[in-house]
């Protein structure tokens, strides 16, 4: 009875990881798992972060100057009360009159994307090496229907041995699982995809790409239709307002001037996100970490199912030396 509950357990255990790699879809989320880490891990660096949070700080402070003292500086030179000005923005600089809410929207939002990656980078890491520096994350469903078929095939087996090997095989896969740190990294697994969803969706990407467009029309308005408006209102050639307005309005022109930059690092992470999509929205309904503790258990079942035919055969072993023992007295 024992030995059929062993051979049932193996066989069912092997099928079971069989046919869970093939009805999860391991053999396509392993490969969209490990080129969406792998794309993050290469471009979107602390060192890129840091860049991009600077450009933050920048169109943050030039919003604020902006709304504190750029529009009524800009109503003063136009020779316009704010409230004439306002009226005007509307009508002859539209990005203008709506930068001085969208800027700080704009800066807010990529604050908290920044903010996000850079507490993930470390989760990143600790996924990317799933399940180890050296080796792909592609091979981890090949290694998980490889033990589903050798398993199945021990349970099959009759002989003494092959008890014995699923002992070995069981045992290996539980030490495996924890000598590759692999409950601790496919939590952070987990946790990556769930703290990067919000900003997994072409929406967000699209409203990305819309922001730095808005930025790049404003400092296109600030230096072509803003500036001669005021020539025309001071009598002053433009050249000759470049100087005093960038020193009027500091932080504003130090944004515009690093915009450039700033909209292809924009623009470049945007790009990394759009590139994963399809990679995301394959991997985040499968859960890392429930996976590696069900691998767990398989472990822990087939080393009670390689361990029952043993006990049996050691328990008929003994039953059988004491019949022989007894005879041999009998006839003495």
């Amino acid at each position: 009875m024992q030995r059929r509950i062993g051979t049932v357990t193996l066989v069912a255990v092997g099928v079971a990881l069989i046919a869970g790699t093939l009805a999860f879809q391991m053999f396509s989320r392993a490969p969209a798992f490990e080129r969406m880490t792998n794309d993050f891990a290469k471009n979107v660096t602390p060192a890129t972060v840091a860049a991009l949070r600077a450009d933050v700080a920048k169109l943050q402070a030039a919003g604020t100057e902006l709304q504190s003292t750029g529009i009524p500086a800009l109503a003063r030179l136009l020779k316009m009360t704010p409230a004439q000005f306002a009226a005007f923005a509307q009508q002859q600089f539209p990005t203008l009159a709506a930068s001085v809410q969208q800027i700080p929207q704009t800066a807010a939002g990529f604050d908290k994307l920044l903010g996000t990656i850079a507490a993930q980078d470390a989760h990143l890491h600790s996924a990317v090496a799933i399940p180890a520096k050296s080796i792909s994350t592609t091979v981890v469903p090949w290694l998980i229907l490889g033990a589903g078929v050798v398993i199945a095939g021990l349970g099959i087996g009759r002989a003494r041995i092959t008890s014995m090997v699923a002992v070995a095989v069981g045992a290996l896969v539980i030490i495996s699982v924890f000598a590759f740190s692999l409950p601790s990294k496919t939590s952070d697994a987990d946790a990556l995809n769930k703290a990067m969803k919000p900003y997994f969706n072409q929406q967000q990407i699209d409203a990305s790409r819309r922001s730095i467009t808005s930025l790049n029309a404003l400092s296109d308005e600030l230096g072509g239709k803003v500036l001669n408006a005021i020539s025309a209102a001071q009598h002053v050639p433009v050249s000759q307002l470049i100087g005093p307005f960038a020193s009027q309005f500091p932080a504003l022109a130090s944004a515009l001037t690093s915009l450039p930059q700033a909209t292809d690092r924009a623009n470049a992470l945007s790009a990394t996100f759009e590139r994963n999509l399809a990679n995301y929205n394959k991997v985040a309904p499968f859960h890392f970490e429930a996976a590696t503790w069900v691998i767990l258990a398989a472990g822990l079942l087939v080393m009670i199912g390689g361990a029952l035919p043993l006990l049996v055969s050691d328990e008929t072993e003994s039953s059988e030396h004491g019949q022989r023992w007894f005879r041999r007295a009998a006839a003495a």
